[in-house]
């Protein structure tokens, strides 16, 4: 997202704000007193919170043992992964999920069990339920009983509880009094006025110069933030944040932020801790918060994520590390111990303190539990050996791995996750109207879930907004009931790869007024260069130049070919030096075309293709046909060239295709790189070249050498695709979807 800074107000609009004595909060903005800052109102009184008492009818007092029953709390896509994430990690007796959705009832029955009746702010409901079945530790999704003091009111009753208290949770329960916080602790952030008076804040708004950002103190459910590009646009949001009919509710609305626009890169950083120190960070996620492409439309809880980030520097990742530790000894300072998920949205920029221009890093706002999307991003990337619900009881009770002094535990990120170089990616799928017209949500079917969790690479489709529908017939069905219904995360071992993953799971899936982005993670992947694999049964003319790559843009890491030519594909990319070249061995009794002989040869293909990491096949002369599963399992990675100019002269080859072009008397001819489908040469159209045909002079040889020198271009800039314009592959392989499935 980029973003830009706006100038203090006059000292003149500052004596204004004095003589009015209205309660106005101004901090880190330079250009007014001291004098001017009053103080927050008074934080309701919270119990500091201990080590669990030893008196605990659930648990023992070590924190050596795993939690065996779990009670998580909350019903969406962050519930869904939590709960998905617990049962890979920790193998509990039992996992009861309150209220939960279509998804987590269907899991791993009898381990997971939905409570419907029991809801996220039934506090003497769900502390009630605890203690009849025995859970050993609750952990809580949503923000909302968090911010309203369900961890106080389970630790009354000698329930563990992953979530911070009341008073902890005012980082995210209140923006006006967690960037008090962060100015009394030096944690860097954006400069900001707060204010509880409408008047005076659109009084402050017309002396600033714009964008400029508007944020609701209390919970919004991530809409809350406007990006005002003009007095209008501010206007706009504060009556909507604080006027007669607060679209947020009076209490959301009782104060405002407002605050520069910084630019930057975002980062999701996200720690356990144990109300002592930070135990562990997870790897640094980035989440995509506007509704649609290009970071525009209005905000939302999330459309998508990734992780690792991998763009930053060593001194970054310190100081993001650095400001979630500060933040931890703050509130620890202050009588307010966090325990649970404390995660910091934060912005990389530059300028500020480091007048040199060096980047660094600024807390936007902290959250109090998971992200969503970024949960289902993360989580998915933990290491088998982590015990996932004894981490959450050893932060709930207190047991620490890292010292006193506040500094960075020894449970690093890379400890927590599988191995290097291992992404996830999440896409969402959201229900038309998202996110204003959520109470008109029409209880839509949805289709392809079960193929979208076949698709290889696909580690989780996390339902969020869905139910179980009977139907008059009888049959069971899942049905649209939120704004955000589901979301779908690829795995695998670069990045694209896992966002191609997660798109092909998406296109496997389709409810009416189904929408996303198709740009997650697109300028994250514009860095790496595409890992190309080749497959072919010819000399490999076209793609002479393509085998030896170019560098920064592609490398060609596999060839393969089923026959053994001396002049062909492989003695080729032997000579570029591909890093993998193999043959897929002879057809054997003359009977290569036999459906056994071709699922045998398609099992060699695809086990290199795993092996040799490649993220994109290219078929360059290959004389099969790819098996209807192959073409599905490769769905959107996989290229042919044609040479005409489809969806012209599909099905003919080599040089019948050429004599057709001439006998059809056309002036213009070429090739055209399509993906491959069940359907041969009907798959979307990704990249075409032209060429004349001369009538009375060209034959059909002469044609093919025509269209085979543009060849070697087209695959280029088809391979180019890849890496600069990853929506344009994106919204293809959303439109591969079969009707007739559904």
């Amino acid at each position: 997202m980029r973003r830009f800074l706006f100038v203090c107000p006059l000292w003149t609009t500052c004596l204004l704000y004095v003589s009015c004595l209205i309660h106005v909060n101004v901090e880190g903005l330079k250009l007014f007193p001291t004098a001017v800052s009053t103080s927050l109102k008074a934080a309701p009184k919270h119990r500091s919170v201990g080590i669990i008492a030893s008196s605990s009818p659930n648990i023992e007092t070590t924190t050596n043992h795993t939690a065996r029953k779990v009670l998580v709390i909350g019903s969406g896509g962050r519930e869904f992964a939590l709960t998905q994430a617990l049962l890979r990690l920790s193998s509990p007796e039992a996992i009861y999920v309150a209220p939960g959705n279509a998804g987590t009832q269907q899991l791993s029955p009898p381990v997971v069990v939905n409570v419907p009746e029991l809801k996220p702010n039934d506090f003497k409901g769900i502390t009630d339920f605890a203690q009849k079945h025995g859970i050993e530790i609750v952990v809580v999704g949503p923000e909302d009983p968090l911010t309203n003091g369900l961890q106080d009111f389970l630790r009354d009753a000698n329930i563990p509880c992953f979530g911070p208290s009341a008073a902890a949770a005012r980082l995210e329960g209140s923006k006006a009094w967690a960037k008090a916080f962060m100015n009394r602790h030096q944690i860097p952030t954006a400069r900001h006025a707060t204010f509880s008076d409408l008047t005076v804040a659109l009084e402050y708004v017309e002396h600033q110069t714009f964008p400029m950002v508007v944020k609701a103190s209390g919970l919004a459910g991530g809409k809350g933030v406007t990006i005002a590009h003009s007095r209008e646009d501010a206007r706009k949001a504060l009556e909507a944040i604080m006027g007669t009919t607060p679209v947020f509710g009076p209490a959301t609305g009782a104060e405002v932020v407002i605050e520069e626009y910084l630019v930057g890169d975002e980062v999701s950083a996200i720690a356990f801790c144990d109300g002592d120190s930070v135990v562990a960070c997870l790897p640094f996620a980035r989440d995509y918060k506007r509704l649609e492409e290009h970071d525009s439309g209005p905000n939302t809880g999330g459309m998508g994520s990734f992780a690792p980030v991998t763009d930053l520097t060593t001194d970054i990742a310190a100081s993001i590390q650095n400001i979630l530790v500060r933040t931890v000894k703050g509130m620890r300072e202050e009588g307010h111990p966090y325990h649970g998920v404390l995660y910091g949205g934060l912005i990389i920029t530059k300028g500020g303190a480091a007048e040199d221009g060096r980047e660094e890093v600024k807390v936007l706002e902290f959250n109090c539990r998971f992200g969503d999307p970024e949960a289902q991003s993360i989580l998915p990337l933990l290491s088998d050996k982590v015990d996932l619900a004894k981490l959450m009881l050893q932060c709930a009770q207190g047991g620490r791995f890292g010292d006193t002094t506040g500094r960075l535990a020894a449970s690093t990120p890379r400890d927590l996750t599988t191995k290097e170089n291992t992404f996830a990616a999440t896409v969402i799928a959201a229900s038309e109207g998202y996110p204003t017209a959520t109470e008109s949500i029409k209880p839509h079917i949805i289709h392809g879930l079960p193929l979208a969790c076949r698709v290889p690479g696909v580690c989780s489709v996390a339902q969020a907004g869905t139910a179980r529908l009977v139907l008059a017939n009888g049959a069971r069905v899942i049905t649209v009931s939120g704004g955000r219904v589901l979301g779908v995360t690829g795995k695998a071992t670069t990045l694209r790869l896992a966002l191609l993953h997660a798109y092909h799971g998406l296109s496997e899936i389709r409810f009416q007024g189904m929408r996303c982005r198709t740009d997650i993670g697109a300028r994250a992947v514009m860095s790496q260069p595409v890992r190309v694999a080749i497959l072919g049964s010819s000399r490999g003319t076209s793609v002479s130049k393509i085998l030896t790559g170019k560098r920064g843009v592609f490398e060609v890491v596999l060839a393969m070919s089923d026959t053994q030519d001396a002049n062909g594909i492989l003695s080729k990319a032997q000579a570029a030096h591909v890093p993998d070249c193999r043959f897929l061995g002879a057809d054997s009794g003359g009977n290569g075309d036999s459906e056994m002989a071709r699922d045998a040869l398609e099992e060699k293909i695809e086990v290199a293709m795993e092996e040799s990491q490649a993220e994109i096949l290219l078929l360059n002369g290959y004389r099969r046909i790819l098996s209807p599963r192959l073409c599905r399992v490769l769905r959107g990675r996989c290229l042919n060239i044609h040479p005409s100019l489809l969806p012209d002269f599909g099905g003919h080859f080599d040089l019948a295709v050429h004599q057709a072009v001439l006998d059809a008397g056309r002036t213009s001819s070429g090739c055209s790189v399509h993906f491959v489908t069940e359907n041969v040469d009907q798959g979307p159209v990704l990249i075409q070249k032209t060429c004349s045909v001369e009538p009375g002079f060209d034959t059909a040889a002469t044609l093919k050498a025509k269209v085979q020198e543009l060849e070697e271009r087209a695959w280029e800039e088809a391979v180019r695709v890849y890496q600069e314009d990853l929506p344009r592959i994106t919204r293809a392989i959303l439109s591969m979807s079969d009707p007739k499935t559904f």
